[in-house]
């Protein structure tokens, strides 16, 4: 399934299990693809290079904008509280993408398993 039609699919659940989905979607990914945040890391080691350092945080950036209509979809929804901050939590889950991305490349298999990974979505998503 490309990107958009599964960032679309998410627009039809309620937005606190469409970031679940999110971040468990993402974690799989890792596990299955970690050469492709070796790829990604090295270009973080650019970024002294003017365009590289643009384009990483036009990407990091377009995440943290995806989080941020989920998570107030939530508020519109009344699945998240009205009063959640919405640009910490979009950083914070954003964040917590680059915590995973570590955790692989450091093959932490044993200790950050995708049941972790649930306890922290629901510590950060604890917002309703």
């Amino acid at each position: 399934m490309r990107l958009t039609n599964y960032l679309e699919s998410l627009e039809e659940e309620d937005a606190l299990t469409a970031l679940r989905k999110m971040g468990n979607t993402y974690y799989r990914q890792i596990v299955r693809h970690p050469e492709k945040l070796t790829v990604h890391f090295q270009a973080v080691s650019e970024i002294a290079d003017a365009e590289v350092a643009e384009r990483l945080r036009l990407g990091y950036e377009s995440y943290a904008v995806h989080f941020s209509k989920v998570i107030q979809r939530g508020i519109e929804q009344g699945t998240i509280r009205k009063d959640a901050d919405v640009d910490t939590v979009a950083w914070a889950l954003n964040g917590l993408g680059v915590f995973m991305n570590m955790t692989r490349l450091l093959s932490f298999k044993g200790t950050f398993r995708e049941e972790v990974l649930g306890n922290i979505l629901e510590i950060l998503l604890s917002i309703r």
